[in-house]
């Protein structure tokens, strides 16, 4: 028996490298090595920050996108 899925509610932080995602919900879907983060997500590394509707993080691929919905992506890159 194998987990498929992890459902995590209230203030979820989720790090991978020098990056955190933080939000409400998250949930792990095991077939899809994916991790969906909902609820007032925000993706920050640095001084970067992004919020979105929802953050998708690619556990294989070493990366995380934000999507927007019903409300815009917004965010605040400072580059170097």
């Amino acid at each position: 028996q194998q987990i498929e899925r992890i459902e995590a509610e209230g203030h979820v932080i989720i790090n991978q490298g020098e990056r955190q995602a933080r939000g409400e919900k998250a949930v792990f879907l095991k077939d899809r090595e994916e991790i969906i983060l909902t609820g007032h997500p925000v993706l920050q590394e640095g001084g970067n920050v992004i919020k979105g509707e929802k953050v998708v993080i690619f556990l294989n691929e070493n990366k995380m996108t934000v999507l927007g919905g019903k409300l815009p992506v917004e965010a605040v890159i400072y580059p170097q």
